[in-house]
């Protein structure tokens, strides 16, 4: 009666075995299937937020062009003396200090990232502590000296030329009569039109430089992105497996 016994505890223990088993590998395979998908979300994640910053490196390059050139405007127009006479450049040169610039960064991807706390999605922790650093410290520093150079334009440089430079239609200096051209010369050589030019010479340096920081970070950031997604392969050979 024994040899019977042990024979059915044999099968118990094996069924038991079995059941282990199962469950084992049903809890492993559902971790693998858990890491594939975040996998998938993540370097969706990165490819987003890779073209995001492809436009924002457009736009910034855009903006430290455009700033290099009305940062010289500045300093020509702080070249003008009693001896200068009126020329189509002084007038670009006055066009192009009245205009001020900004920049409003791709977020979406990083706001919906915060919305929805997918940051722990991103493994790769120093990357995503570049990109936090960059949209909220960096960026921000942006929107401040970009106010900042608007606030002074709108604010001190306009009204100072609406109230002394003599009128041009549509800003056609080059349509003023002689008599017109001399006075806007000798306004342009008064030390409070001097002041203005080499203030808007100072904002639009800081500007530039701040701007150009943003840009470097940005490109860095791209190129740690182009790493850990290279070409979107990774999202294709996760999107084809079943």
């Amino acid at each position: 009666m024994a040899r019977p016994k042990r024979k059915y505890l044999g099968y118990y223990f094996a069924e038991l075995l079995i059941l282990v088993l199962g469950i084992s590998l049903s809890f492993i395979l559902n971790e693998w299937r858990q890491e594939r998908s975040e996998r998938k979300l993540e370097a969706q994640l990165l490819t987003q937020f890779r073209e995001n910053l492809i436009l924002d490196s457009a736009a910034l390059s855009g903006q430290v062009k455009s700033l290099d050139l009305r940062m010289k405007a500045a300093q020509n127009l702080l070249l003008v003396d009693e001896n200068t006479p009126y020329t189509d450049t002084t007038a670009r040169n006055l066009i192009f200090i009245m205009n001020f610039g900004g920049f409003y960064p791709t977020d979406i991807t990083y706001q919906e990232m915060r919305s929805l706390g997918n940051s722990r999605l991103i493994s790769n922790k120093e990357l995503l502590q570049e990109m936090i650093q960059l949209y909220e410290s960096d960026f921000d520093l942006l929107a401040e000296w970009s106010n900042t150079d608007r606030s002074f334009v709108l604010n001190d440089l306009l009204p100072y030329m609406n109230s002394n430079l003599p009128f041009a239609r549509g800003l056609n200096f080059g349509s003023m009569t002689p008599a017109k051209k001399r006075k806007l010369m000798r306004v342009l050589n008064e030390d409070e039109a001097r002041y203005l030019a080499q203030y808007s010479e100072i904002m639009k340096i800081g500007n530039k430089q701040v701007f150009e920081h943003a840009l470097g970070e940005v490109r860095r950031i791209i190129g740690m992105l182009n790493e850990e997604v290279p070409d979107g392969s990774l999202i294709a050979e996760l999107r084809d497996k079943p």
